[in-house]
């Protein structure tokens, strides 16, 4: 919410509701994981949190992958101009 004088009540309470409903549902808390309070509410913080992990673990599988497979490359250019 700005610091803005509001000329109805009405607005007032509009522009409170877009703010609770953003703090609620839309920003992300550190403190909790870096997921909504909605999602902690609602029971979906643990699946959130295990999802993240595994696409975690599958991007480091993949550039694990993709580095070693341009070493071996890198490698294999070195040998074949030496002989």
């Amino acid at each position: 919410m700005n610091l803005l004088v509001y000329t109805s009540p009405e607005e007032l309470r509009r522009t409170m509701q877009e703010f609770i409903d953003y703090y609620n549902h839309r920003r992300y808390h550190e403190a909790i994981g870096n997921v909504t309070p909605a999602d902690v509410y609602y029971g979906r913080r643990e699946e959130i949190l295990r999802r993240r992990e595994e696409q975690k673990q599958h991007t480091i599988q993949e550039r694990l992958r993709y580095n070693l497979g341009r070493s071996n490359l890198e490698l294999k250019g070195e040998l074949e101009s030496k002989v």
